[in-house]
């Protein structure tokens, strides 16, 4: 019994206060959100299809909203792990708290947005057409409540994008098992534990099945979700941080590695699973391993970092770090949203025989969605946040919020 006190105890001290908390890491989450919305708003009026000539450049980055779950993974790990590493040695995990926390904060949002999804797509069913709407069935609804889309993508039909929350959520459940091998043997069992399950689960699925679609997977997600952790251990800790010199190199050659990888492998309108999909345990290898060491690089020693760093002060511009604080109903609420929008949009211009310009359909629908989100955040998210967080002002999330 003393024992149990006393590593509840020491897990309580790891929650998030006001000197824990990193705004520049809800300025990165807000800023990859927006990221996937203005994505999907592109898709939803041009489809998957790669532009030419000026056009194309300044568009066709809208294509790879997919990098951007990237960036949710590592940060989640970082965010989740960096607690902990400000106390040394680090503590115990509190599993059954730890399980609780989760579940408690993602859940109950979760559950609200599947059941508006579901709601929309039957509005849809009556006011459009039933082609557009979504048959309930019972096998879809229960996939979607246990979180079983990526396992089963074709059930996925009510929220697409929330395949990704169904891969974070199973990840958590190895987050006490990657601690334990941190305190054990240090960064280096954590990273080689996570890219062992991660990338040995994922060669494993290709041998059993070569031709496996594994676009809604994503098993190596385990790997990225480690070097979050790996990035924000030492970073927060008393070892010795590694040189600005040698940080910029890896981090230009990781970038430089990214960027061959996604001009061999493009996303375009005949070639995205043919090309694209196939490499993406490389490129999402590539793209998390670059933003674990963005974020250790400007995470800085116990001492953290100041605002005079170019990317601390971009990412802590207090619209990016507003938006971060209800990324997570953004992400939930968004597709829907946008499809409905969608379909409205056709069946306007069908009626008055006139087009609307994508860019104004972008440009109404972007505020409408944020506003939207951030009701979502203060009806169904906020209430189940800890108190630290709700008491927070004027935003900014803590540390140990999910992506």
């Amino acid at each position: 019994m003393a024992a149990a006190l006393a590593i509840q105890k020491t897990d309580a001290r790891c929650e998030p206060d006001a000197k824990s908390h990193l705004p520049y890491l809800d300025g990165l989450r807000g800023l990859a959100s927006l990221f996937v919305v203005v994505g999907h708003l592109w898709l939803a009026i041009h489809g998957m299809k790669a532009l030419s000539g000026v056009a194309g450049l300044l568009t066709n980055w809208l294509l790879y909203g997919h990098l951007a779950v990237d960036v949710f993974i590592v940060l989640s790990g970082f965010c989740l792990a960096l607690p902990y590493a400000r106390h040394t040695p680090s503590p115990r995990v509190n599993i059954s708290r730890f399980y609780f926390k989760r579940a408690r904060r993602m859940l109950p949002p979760y559950f609200a947005a599947i059941t508006i999804s579901m709601l929309l797509a039957l509005l849809a069913q009556v006011f459009f057409s039933k082609q557009h709407g979504i048959h309930l069935q019972a096998a879809s609804i229960l996939a979607n409540l246990l979180m079983l889309q990526d396992v089963l993508p074709s059930l996925n039909i009510f929220n697409a994008p929330l395949w990704t929350v169904a891969i974070e959520f199973k990840v958590y459940f190895l987050f006490p098992l990657f601690m334990y091998a941190y305190r054990r043997g240090g960064v280096n069992s954590l990273l080689l534990l996570s890219f062992g399950i991660g990338y040995g689960m994922t060669a494993l699925t290709l041998a059993a099945a070569p031709d496996a679609d594994l676009r809604h997977s994503c098993i190596w997600y385990v790997a990225l979700f480690g070097m979050g952790m790996t990035a924000a251990l030492p970073a927060a800790g008393e070892s010795t941080h590694t040189s600005g010199r040698w940080t910029r190199f890896c981090l230009l050659a990781l970038g430089v590695l990214a960027a061959i990888l996604l001009w061999e492998f493009p996303v375009t309108s005949i070639g995205e699973a043919a090309l694209f999909a196939p490499r993406l345990p490389y490129i999402d290898s590539a793209v998390g391993a670059f933003t674990a060491l963005f974020l250790y690089s400007i995470t800085g020693e116990a001492r953290g970092i100041t605002r005079t760093h170019l990317a601390v002060a971009i990412l802590s511009w207090r619209p990016l770090v507003f938006v971060g604080t209800f990324a997570y109903s953004l992400y939930l609420v968004h597709y829907p949203l946008v499809t409905y929008a969608s379909l409205l949009m056709e069946r306007t211009q069908r009626m008055s025989g006139t087009s609307i310009h994508p860019i104004t359909f972008a440009l109404v629908m972007l505020p409408l969605i944020l506003i939207s989100a951030y009701v979502f955040f203060l009806l169904f998210e906020r209430p189940f946040l800890s108190s630290t967080l709700r008491e927070r002002k004027p935003v900014g999330l803590a540390l140990d919020v999910p992506a």
